[in-house]
């Protein structure tokens, strides 16, 4: 159970001390009015008491009240309608002072009740934000244990005990065989030449998924089933391109571990330059079997990840406002790696299309600190169109979109700075 801190118990003191003033105020103003009237009701009380005597004092040369019932009956007859016009009066103000006090009473009862449900309402919002950082944080957790459960077995010498790459390193080397998934496709769409419809061979959107799902389902018999079930006559046609070049890569993977041919620091190398392009002279590097698929790790993690970021998004207004989502959703991207950010944008181009029509990369910035020039192949994120609009209406608000732009023209005015 939460404590009250010094400060809520302050308020509360407050709101207690206000609300006797308010009602020590209204005490006040029905006794001075009760005051009034009875020092008036008084007055005249007095004055028609004492008129018989003044009228029997005093002689008047028009009418003579020597007798008696001369005397009352002229007071009678004289005053009666004063006094019953005084009478109808002081009834008349008692019920408007009685109106008046019950309104002032309704008036503080009103302002005690919203008083009252303003205390409730902060109360609950209480309750409920600290049980949606209890969730959050769970959530939070969950997932740093679910990526340090990564582990993919490396490439070794024979005389070598099992090596294992873990946690977020894993990411890094994901990216590397994602990277070199594409060059094959690419590679590939050149080798077939005018034999493939130029329309597939330059329809990007094409592209990228079909390297993405490739990198996440793998190839061979059982991950195929996955992979080709919902693909367009144009996407089997392109992986049955590029099939024989990944199958080639494997090949020569299993070729050089069979020898202990392994990378100066691990890992084993290629060289995709089977064709005449100065793209393709970049030699990739593999520390493990490749395109096996990733199904096992990023299916569930990511799933996790969207489910956790729609959780913040989908709070109310009265508990979070969006400002606050940005906050709680800073704290969930802290904990991403750059290589999970840029897996995470290939994964939004393809299977995690939702990630972009949601806006959770763009108005919630899941992607933020995204390098973005690592990730130049398939649909660079300089020219996707939502991110574009996005990069756009944070121009017109004076900020950046991404992190690597902030931090390039901070380093630029140090660099200025120093010269100067």
């Amino acid at each position: 159970m939460a404590t009250e801190t010094p400060d809520n118990e302050k308020k509360q003191i407050e709101k207690v001390a206000e609300k006797d003033s308010n009602m020590n105020e209204a005490e006040k103003v029905l006794q001075r009015r009760f005051n009034r009237i009875f020092i008036s009701f008084a007055i005249c009380a007095l004055v028609i008491c004492f008129l018989p005597l003044i009228f029997t004092s005093f002689s008047n040369p028009w009418v003579s009240f020597g007798k008696s019932n001369e005397i009352g009956d002229t007071i009678g007859g004289t005053m009666g309608p004063f006094v019953a016009l005084i009478a109808a009066f002081l009834t008349f103000f008692a019920f408007w002072e009685q109106y008046k006090a019950n309104r002032i009473q309704r008036e503080q009862f009103e302002k005690e009740q919203k008083s009252l449900a303003d205390q409730i309402k902060t109360q609950t919002n209480d309750s409920s934000l600290v049980k949606f950082e209890s969730t959050f944080y769970e959530m939070l957790k969950i997932h740093n244990e679910n990526v340090k459960e990564f582990r993919i077995r490396a490439a070794k010498r024979r005389s070598e005990e099992a090596i294992y790459i873990e946690g977020r390193r894993c990411f890094h080397l994901m990216f590397r065989e994602l990277r070199m998934i594409d060059n094959a496709l690419e590679e590939a769409i050149h080798l077939a030449g005018s034999s493939l419809d130029s329309d597939i061979a330059t329809n990007r959107n094409l592209k990228s998924d079909l390297v993405y799902r490739i990198f996440f389902f793998g190839i061979g018999e059982d991950s195929e089933r996955q992979l080709t079930k919902n693909f367009s006559k144009e996407q089997i046609d392109l992986f049955n391109l590029v099939k024989p070049i990944l199958k080639e890569i494997c090949a020569e993977y299993n070729r050089k571990i069979s020898i202990d041919k392994l990378g100066e620091y691990g890992g084993i190398e290629f060289n995709l330059s089977m064709v005449q392009n100065p793209r393709y002279k970049t030699k990739g590097k593999l520390k493990y079997y490749p395109f096996q698929g990733h199904v096992s790790r990023l299916g569930h993690t990511y799933r996790h990840l969207y489910q956790m970021v729609k959780f913040v998004v989908e709070q109310k207004e009265t508990l979070l406002n969006l400002d606050a989502k940005l906050h709680y959703l800073r704290i969930l991207r802290a904990q991403l790696s750059n290589h999970e950010q840029l897996l995470l944008y290939y994964n939004g181009l393809s299977i995690g299309y939702k990630w972009f029509t949601q806006e959770y990369f763009t108005t919630y910035r899941m992607i933020h600190n995204l390098p973005y020039p690592l990730a130049d192949f398939g649909i660079q994120p300089l020219e996707n169109r939502f991110i574009v609009a996005a990069i756009k209406k944070s121009k017109e608000m004076g900020k950046k979109f991404f992190e690597w732009d902030e931090t390039r023209d901070k380093s630029a005015i140090d660099f200025i700075a120093i010269e100067v």
